[in-house]
């Protein structure tokens, strides 16, 4: 799952728009709308792998993230 914690709408999207590219078309892309605008989207691979979490930081000094949740197994 693409977890898009991003409150600039317009960087949401412009993420969104990439990580919608770089499925390719594979499956049925679902957009889950949480707090807007941030959003999740889910992705399944054949196999797990540990969370991985980026941090960005706006011109105006906000972080925001983006995680891919890739292990939701028991830990």
């Amino acid at each position: 799952m693409f977890d898009i914690d991003i409150l600039d709408e317009e960087a949401a999207q412009i993420v969104q728009d990439v990580i919608l590219q770089r499925l390719g078309g594979r499956g049925a892309n679902l957009i889950r709308i949480g707090m807007l605008p941030k959003r999740a989207i889910p992705a399944r691979t054949e196999t797990p792998f540990p969370k991985v979490i980026r941090t960005l930081l706006a011109p105006d000094g906000t972080r925001h993230k983006i995680e891919v949740l890739g292990d939701e197994g028991p830990h």
